[in-house]
């Protein structure tokens, strides 16, 4: 990018301004945005995470048992794949990332797919065969 470029791109980026400063000096400015940008997605990460977790908590009266177990299930997975993430950032390990990939592949998401089956059953929903 030239000048004009990097301080638009800076402009409508939601990196914090001693971010930009440090940024516009950086020798490898793609490496140190990457580096940021994890911690910004992380944070965002958090945030989502922490509406889906008060979520549950909040309406967990209105599951059931099973149901709430599943919910708290993906819960406790997808906190341990962030801490993974970032845990693999600051060792700079790659294997807690791809760790952490593999746990949402492959035990999130069949839980998931448990917590649609017993939602359908609540709701009586039969699919025709």
């Amino acid at each position: 990018m030239d000048a004009a470029q990097l301080a638009e791109f800076l402009r409508q980026s939601d990196l914090y301004d001693f971010e930009k400063e440090d940024l516009r000096k950086a020798g490898d400015k793609n490496a140190y945005y990457q580096k940021r940008r994890l911690w910004h997605t992380a944070k965002y990460a958090k945030e989502a995470f922490g509406g889906f977790h008060n979520y549950t908590i909040r309406n967990r009266i209105f599951l059931s048992t099973d149901l709430f177990q599943q919910f708290q299930k993906i819960d406790d997975m997808m906190w341990e794949a962030i801490v993974l993430r970032e845990l693999d950032e600051e060792g700079d390990d790659r294997k807690m990332w791809t760790d952490a990939n593999k746990k949402i592949r492959d035990d999130i998401n069949p839980v998931r797919d448990e917590i649609e089956r017993l939602i359908q059953k609540r709701l009586h929903y039969h699919e025709a065969e």
